[in-house]
């Protein structure tokens, strides 16, 4: 049985994430994942948080809880592997990322996550105008060229919509689903309170 360590722990979630750390962040939580395996405060959300919290590249390829589980399925795969082996592992790739810069202001585009784990990526600077049915807690969206707040939050019964009117150039994300009727949505914290995880992301 191999001995998980901060170091082998992060490059497998570089592995599966496909993010390039620097040098200094790199070092940075490989020292902090160390330092929770050796005060036994470890564990996957801790852990998760800890990745998610000192890199911007992981934060913005999936969320908390995806990251958790990936850390968990990797912490396993290490812990089962023979001392001297843990290089050799092929590491999944768990989380698939998904560019959502498409359709038109007509005709949306459809997505369907009920296949997998996704990251849906919004560039704000490209007109989109998307639909996504099965969004759930192994899901989430990253936005680039904008902030959280640009983007306006509502919901037309169980559906949200999630817009944003960069000049003129609109981008519009409407989850299908998600919430009930009886949800008020009208700002980021409200959206994520009613469908219970950190969905949406810089």
């Amino acid at each position: 049985m191999a001995t998980l360590t901060g170091d082998n722990l992060l490059g497998s979630i570089i592995e599966s994430s496909g993010v390039e750390l620097n040098i200094l962040i790199h070092a940075t939580l490989t020292a902090k994942l160390q330092q929770m395996i050796d005060n036994h405060t470890y564990s996957k959300l801790a852990a998760g948080i800890a990745m998610s919290g000192f890199s911007t590249e992981i934060r913005g390829t999936m969320n908390i809880n995806q990251l958790s589980n990936v850390i968990e399925t990797n912490s396993n795969l290490i812990a089962d592997a023979e001392e001297g082996e843990v290089d050799q592992i092929d590491f999944p790739s768990e989380v698939t990322s998904v560019d959502i810069d498409t359709g038109t202001l007509e005709t949306p585009a459809s997505f369907d996550a009920d296949d997998g784990a996704y990251n849906f990526i919004d560039d704000a600077s490209v007109l989109n105008n998307v639909e996504i049915s099965n969004f759930t807690s192994d899901d989430s969206i990253a936005i680039s060229n904008a902030t959280v707040e640009d983007y306006a939050f509502s919901n037309d019964g169980s559906d949200v919509n999630i817009s944003y009117n960069n000049s003129g150039t609109i981008n519009m994300i409407t989850l299908i689903g998600v919430v009930t009727s009886d949800d008020l949505i009208y700002d980021q914290d409200t959206f994520e309170a009613a469908v219970g995880f950190d969905a949406f992301a810089v």
